[in-house]
């Protein structure tokens, strides 16, 4: 789907949506788990800059890693559309 729309629209930005993605990794996590790991995903895109967001998101890898390595990865994959806001002023980031 992105392709296709960067075909059409080759300057536009892609933004894809956080809330999807905290819920696709929520439903990937052991009961016990979400509460926490929800707190640490949020410390992730609420960053003030990426570079933030990418060290928060090492942190979490590191802390997680035995349990949700492959959820982690997916976001640190998926990071730079996830955080597409961050390029734009901090007024109208949220």
């Amino acid at each position: 789907l992105e392709e296709a729309f960067k075909s059409i629209f080759p300057k536009a930005d892609v933004q894809r949506c956080v809330v999807h993605k905290v819920r696709s990794t929520m439903n990937k996590a052991r009961k016990k788990d979400q509460a926490e790991l929800s707190l640490d995903l949020k410390r992730v895109y609420t960053s003030s800059t990426f570079e933030e967001a990418d060290k928060v998101l090492k942190e979490l890898k590191e802390k997680w890693k035995k349990t949700y390595s492959r959820e982690l990865a997916s976001w640190e994959e998926d990071l730079p559309v996830l955080l597409t806001f961050l390029h734009y002023p901090e007024e109208i980031q949220m």
